[in-house]
């Protein structure tokens, strides 16, 4: 296991170096960066067309894992760093009005698991003149006084010129970078890539693509997703339990941040307030959840061994097990004393527990995951975005111990991955 740095996340360094990363956005950092043609800082870009990303239907809430990972997977942060995207990822939820349900901060890439609001009700929100002055309060969240002040006078300005339909298009413009993931996803990045350029004294991107998203079910989909991304530290052997490691969900929920708890309460589908309110449920069931999880990765390092004894005497033997909790170690010993071991499965499907020990595609590159309905409902809704051939909405989970069949979990996936579905 490595030794983490211990860093004074208050000290005056620390601080001084996320200033840029904590400060507000300034007028002067791109002058009209409410203009739909320019980017989150003011500067124009073209527009690129990006992935088909699968969308809920009208009127629902959707829930995601997002993930990004640097270029080539080659920079890696330095734990100011990370907890310099961590701040991002809070910061620019709040302003995109996307609530974070957990997420990990990894050296090299990161994890997200949100929640998507419903894209009507923030625009009817937003609507009229009392909806306008509901966004410029919200908009100081991210931006500096100056910079609303700033839009505030060029709605005026456009207002008493007659431009009501450009006035009406900028206001239309804000609306839009909220609940909206991909816009969301965006923002974080370049914010994050300006910071991380500037202390490094380097150009040009710091992402190797746009990133990955993968919708999830409410319910047992949403837990095990939950419990995935804040067991990446576990499985890259940097902490043995989650609630060591400063840049994932659980562990910030667990040393008292309100948002983190609420995140937790809604994965595991108690009252958002409950934890904060002494109600124990959503702690205790995550926690016990992940105890399990957990005891089986210490199976997987040392398996127990039957003890064997004959007449030159007992014997212990230990082996490694690739099926964790799920497989037991068969000894037996003969006249000479010789012992034979071997891993069995005996016929066991591979519990959902152990597969969260593993890296998993299906989190990752599934598309959806869910139950068959969800999926399929899914699929229906998206209809228009895969060819019109295809015949099957959905696939249950492969089976880990026998590739040719289907596992018995109950998960179905948009995507019927083929090559390495389940890694060490």
């Amino acid at each position: 296991m490595k030794t983490a740095q211990v860093i004074d996340f208050e000290s005056g360094e620390v601080k001084k170096a996320m200033v840029g990363v904590r400060a507000k956005t300034a007028a002067n950092v791109g002058a009209g960066w409410w203009d739909r043609r320019k980017d989150v800082d003011g500067v124009s870009r073209s527009v690129r067309g990006g992935r088909r990303r699968i969308l809920a239907g009208e009127g629902e809430l959707a829930c995601y894992h997002a993930m990004s990972r640097t270029v080539g997977g080659e920079i890696f942060f330095d734990e100011v760093e990370k907890e310099a995207l961590k701040t991002l990822i809070w910061k620019l939820a709040r302003f995109c009005r996307v609530k974070v349900l957990t997420y990990s901060v990894m050296g090299n890439h990161f994890h997200l698991l949100v929640e998507i609001p419903d894209k009507a009700k923030l625009v009817e929100e937003f609507a009229g003149p009392e909806g306008e002055r509901r966004l410029l309060t919200h908009v100081r969240c991210l931006y500096s006084v100056a910079a609303v002040r700033s839009l505030e006078t060029e709605l005026q300005r456009m207002r008493e010129q007659g431009r009501v339909d450009d006035a009406a298009a900028v206001i239309e413009s804000v609306v839009a970078r909220l609940g909206d993931l991909s816009r969301y996803m965006k923002e974080v990045k370049e914010r994050f890539t300006r910071w991380y350029n500037k202390r490094h004294g380097r150009r040009g991107t710091l992402w190797m693509d746009r990133f990955k998203s993968v919708m999830v079910e409410n319910g047992e989909a949403l837990r095990m997703m939950a419990q995935y991304i804040d067991l990446n530290a576990v499985r890259a052997g940097l902490v043995d339990d989650p609630a060591e490691y400063r840049w994932c969900g659980w562990a910030e929920a667990l040393g008292g941040s309100r948002r983190a708890k609420r995140g937790i309460c809604r994965v595991m589908d108690c009252a958002l307030d409950s934890w904060e309110r002494g109600r124990t449920e959503a702690r205790e069931n995550y926690a016990g959840a992940l105890e399990v999880i957990l005891d089986g990765a210490k199976k997987k390092r040392h398996v127990r061994a039957v003890e064997v004894g004959d007449e030159a005497g007992s014997v212990v033997v230990s082996a490694s097990c690739r099926l964790e909790a799920d497989c037991t170690v068969v000894v037996g010993g003969d006249g000479a004393g010789s012992v034979a071991g071997s891993a069995a499965v005996g016929g066991k499907q591979m519990s959902m527990g152990s597969l969260l020990l593993k890296r998993v595609r299906y989190f990752t590159d599934g598309a959806v995951i869910g139950s068959k309905v969800f999926v399929e409902r899914v699929f229906e809704s998206n209809r228009g975005k895969f060819p019109e051939g295809r015949k099957h909405a959905s696939r249950p989970w492969r089976d880990p111990g026998d590739f040719d069949k289907r596992a018995e979990f109950g998960m179905h996936t948009l995507k019927d991955l083929r090559v390495d579905v389940y890694q060490e």
